[in-house]
């Protein structure tokens, strides 16, 4: 069984606001943007994991999944799966995507979400190691509140015991999914090894959260020179500087292609 990496997200659409910067004085233009640089970070990075057992899988809501081939094609991004979400990209949809996944063969899963731009590829190796190899990994939102990542080794228990009592925004979401992964003795279930609480991940919401997503971002770059390794690439990084400076881009242009569909899982070629 293959472990499989799930991106969920929403398509950057122009004139539409994703988070809530357009109400802290940020353009509709800026915040597309923004949209689309952290959505294609979060596939590059999910792209740059160095394992042949891993399967890429982008789960959005709504009826734009022709948008999400297209975009994944455009970007050379050929091994992505797109499935649509039931219940939009939050709990309930990690929920569904969960059995769904179970009854297609998959392992381990790892959830992560494209508003946490400041997720580097070495972060999100970790969270499948951590799936494959223990008893899973939940990293919460910022401030410990809400779901950041969620990595699920491959006997979790399914998402009616998983997720039950978890809200989206919930300050104990993360201990929850945390409690549910490590089995109930009471039950007489087996106990399984006990899963890891990580550090929280920023979530593009307000103008302060991409503040401290740049001052995030900034600082692995830093770290990344002082340790002499490769730079990874941020569009995230280089959108938000620019925007800083006054000279942001303009969002890309998405062109069309022909897909295939595959149970629920569409495939572009």
């Amino acid at each position: 069984m293959n472990t499989v990496v799930c991106v969920l997200a929403t398509y950057p659409t122009d004139g539409v606001g994703t988070f809530e910067l357009n109400r802290e004085g940020w353009s509709l233009a800026d915040e597309t943007s923004l949209h689309r640089a952290a959505l294609l970070d979060a596939l590059r990075r999910a792209d740059a994991l160095e394992s042949d057992s891993v399967e890429r899988v982008l789960l959005h809501a709504g009826d734009l999944g022709a948008e999400f081939v297209a975009l994944l094609k455009a970007e050379g991004l050929e091994r992505w799966g797109v499935m649509r979400a039931q219940g939009g990209v939050r709990v309930e949809a990690v929920a569904v995507a969960q059995h769904m996944l179970r009854e297609g063969g998959a392992g381990a899963v790892v959830f992560t979400w494209m508003d946490t731009p400041a997720l580097t590829t070495a972060e999100l190796a970790a969270a499948v190691a951590a799936a494959e190899g223990s008893g899973g990994l939940v990293r919460p939102g910022a401030g410990g509140v809400g779901l950041g990542l969620v990595a699920l080794p491959a006997d979790a228990p399914g998402p009616g015991a998983l997720f039950d009592g978890v809200t989206w925004g919930g300050a104990d979401a993360a201990q929850r999914v945390l409690a549910a992964l490590a089995g109930d003795p009471a039950n007489d279930l087996e106990k399984r090894q006990p899963g890891q609480l990580g550090e929280p991940l920023t979530r593009l919401v307000t103008a302060a959260d991409a503040a401290q997503v740049l001052e995030q971002l900034e600082g692995k770059e830093r770290a990344e020179a002082a340790g002499g390794g490769r730079r990874e690439e941020s569009s995230t990084l280089r959108f938000l500087r620019e925007r800083e400076g006054g000279c942001a881009p303009e969002a890309a242009a998405v062109r069309y292609v022909q897909v295939r569909a595959t149970a629920a899982v569409t495939y572009c070629h």
